[in-house]
C-alpha cells in the first residue's frame, strides 16, 4: 500500500499514488477544523462507514469495491 504525503489516502501501487498526486492539494486548517466538529457527533460506526465510503471510491478494482460495499451495508444494517 502506498500513502500519500498530502491527503493521507491509501493506494494499491505507486502507479496509483502518481496519479492522484498531480491533481491532489494540500486540505486546508479550517476544512480540517468543519470536518472535525461534523465528526464529534457521528458514532465510532458511522466514522468507520465514512471512512469505508471514501475508500470505495478510490478503489479501482471492482471486487474489492464490491466487499467494501458489502461491509459498509453490514454496519449500515447494525446502525439500525
Amino acid at each position: 500500500m502506498e500513502t500519500c504525503s498530502i491527503c493521507g489516502k491509501e493506494f494499491k501501487n505507486k502507479a496509483g499514488l502518481t496519479l492522484h498526486k498531480k491533481s491532489c492539494k494540500e486540505v486546508e486548517p479550517e476544512v480540517i477544523h468543519n470536518v472535525e466538529t461534523i465528526d464529534a457527533g457521528l458514532t465510532a460506526n458511522q466514522r468507520v462507514i465514512l471512512k469505508l465510503m471514501d475508500k470505495a471510491r478510490s478503489t479501482f478494482d471492482a471486487k474489492a469495491r464490491y466487499d467494501i460495499e458489502c461491509e459498509i451495508k453490514e454496519l449500515m444494517k447494525s446502525e439500525g
